[in-house]
């Protein structure tokens, strides 16, 4: 197995960076941690999580497209207007694989967000063309701040299902023959 910190040259570079990425996951944890006690919004708790990666890895964009709290793709974004991307990175907002774009002036390295095996999005961060960070070690970080932001899209992606369900339960409910709509919705169950 190939690890991001593998190409590094001395082991002083590799626990370097493995401190950062410690530290980032200690501090995105605490970040959410803060924002459930706070009972914030998907859009809040993002923009936290934004400004934190603005000031401590020098991002001056960053964005998640993913299913929101109204159960539909969204696009949460800092550092750059939704729309624009919507309009001009649909790429990026659809990438099922580690890519880097370059766009106006910065190098935009997305992933794919999963969950149990599902895409439920991609994650982008972008970095000034100028910055020497090697791209497998931007992913790395990138997967720490994701792996924090697990527990968010658990708890979407089941309200999401619970919304489903209910749904289905309810247009099973409408069949007007009494024992066939119990007998539908049973089964959606």
């Amino acid at each position: 197995m190939t690890r991001a910190w593998d190409g590094l040259g001395t082991a002083e570079e590799k626990i370097r960076h493995l401190v950062e990425r410690v530290e980032l996951n200690g501090e995105v944890d605490e970040i959410l941690e803060g924002c459930m006690q706070d009972h914030c919004t998907l859009a809040t708790s993002f923009s936290r999580v934004f400004s934190f990666l603005g000031t401590q890895l020098g991002v001056p964009a960053v964005f998640v497209h993913t299913i929101g709290e109204n159960l539909s793709m969204e696009v949460f974004s800092l550092g750059v207007d939704a729309g624009i991307l919507e309009k001009v990175g649909r790429d990026m907002l659809t990438a099922t694989e580690m890519k880097t774009f370059v766009r106006t002036g910065l190098r935009w390295h997305v992933m794919p967000l999963d969950m149990a095996g599902e895409q439920i999005g991609t994650f982008g961060m972008a970095l000034p063309s100028s910055d020497g960070r090697p791209e497998a070690l931007v992913f790395d970080l990138m997967d720490a701040v994701t792996e924090e932001l697990d527990q968010f899209f658990f708890a979407i992606q089941e309200n999401r299902r619970k919304q489903l369900a209910i749904e289905a339960i309810q247009l099973a409910l409408k069949n007007p023959i009494l024992v066939q709509a119990v007998d539908e919705a049973v089964a959606v169950l």
